[in-house]
């Protein structure tokens, strides 16, 4: 059962939540928002709500759920955010949440604990733990990264002992903010191993920290690609996508466009998966990079400013 704005309107301003409209959703701050790892409550509408599927997104901590989970994340009792809803009530012995979760998305599965770990000797980047002239400093300001950036997703970083030894650690999260895997990146340009992981990588989207309109989304190999973007942006880990991590962008219903912007050596790959997701997604293109080139080296204005071949 779809909803139709008017009625939305009405119960935003039935309870005194904010709203702002958009051409296909219904905008909010988000309740549960806390900037990934900043802290920081969401103050900008970054929370979608869309009326045909009756779900909600936050574009900016990611979390999603039904009408019922956002309402009730507002501190709405269940049997009010219900009668609000306009839900019937399930028969006598059945659980409620349950009984309305089951009719809205049956598909949903149960979320699987993670059992990754961060590396034991893995410390947060921060301006009270990077020392200047440091192995960290050094690559931080070599790639033009500022300490905010590193903080804000999250990353840490590794002394310059053992087998783990001056890597910086890149968190990756589930919708839910659960850590799922890890990426360990060698900040000296000397190890055997560029990258070290742990966890489903092959499972797993890397989200930029900020997603906004329009819905133009750039699809990108590598965790620093998609900081190097800042919005709107979306990490692969690789020149491939597995099927776990197209279900996923399937799932991100507010998706209005899709650019892949694969490093330069893998044009020819990009193209193929935009054509592969060219019939489910409303507009699939392609960019291509200079040669040599990555999002991360060639900049995000320069990237977005790059002619889209829309297949």
């Amino acid at each position: 059962m779809t909803m139709n704005a008017e009625q939305l309107h009405r119960i935003f301003r039935g309870l005194s939540i904010p709203y702002r409209d958009s051409p296909r959703a219904i905008n909010v701050c988000c309740p549960s928002c806390r900037g990934a790892t900043s802290g920081k409550s969401d103050i900008k509408f970054r929370c979608g709500v869309f009326l045909g599927s009756r779900r909600y997104h936050c574009f900016r901590c990611h979390q999603k759920g039904d009408l019922l989970d956002l309402l009730k994340a507002f501190g709405v009792e269940r049997d009010d955010a219900l009668r609000l809803l306009g839900e019937d009530r399930p028969e006598d012995g059945q659980d409620i949440a349950s009984a309305v979760r089951a009719r809205l998305h049956p598909a949903k599965t149960a979320a699987i604990k993670s059992k990754v770990k961060l590396p034991p000797n893995a410390f947060p980047i921060c301006g009270n733990t990077i020392i200047k002239g440091s192995v960290v400093d050094r690559f931080l300001a070599g790639r033009n990264i500022d300490l905010t950036t590193a903080e804000d997703y999250g990353a840490r970083y590794t002394p310059s002992v053992g087998s783990m030894a001056n890597r910086m650690i890149l968190p990756i999260q589930d919708d839910d903010g659960r850590l799922v895997a890890w990426q360990a990146r060698d900040m000296t340009g000397m190890a055997k191993a560029k990258y070290l992981s742990e966890g489903p990588m092959a499972d797993c989207l890397y989200w930029s920290a900020e997603t906004r309109p329009p819905w133009r989304i750039y699809l990108v190999e590598g965790v620093l690609d998609c900081w190097r973007m800042q919005y709107n942006a979306v990490a692969s880990f690789t020149c491939a996508l597995t099927r776990p991590q197209r279900v996923g962008l399937l799932s991100s219903d507010w998706i209005e466009e899709l650019v892949v912007a694969w490093d330069a050596d893998a044009f020819l790959k990009a193209r193929v998966v935009a054509r592969d997701l060219a019939p489910i997604i409303r507009r699939v293109g392609v960019v291509r990079l200079p040669d040599g080139q990555d999002p991360d080296g060639f900049g995000e204005q320069a990237v977005r400013e790059l002619p889209i071949d829309w297949v």
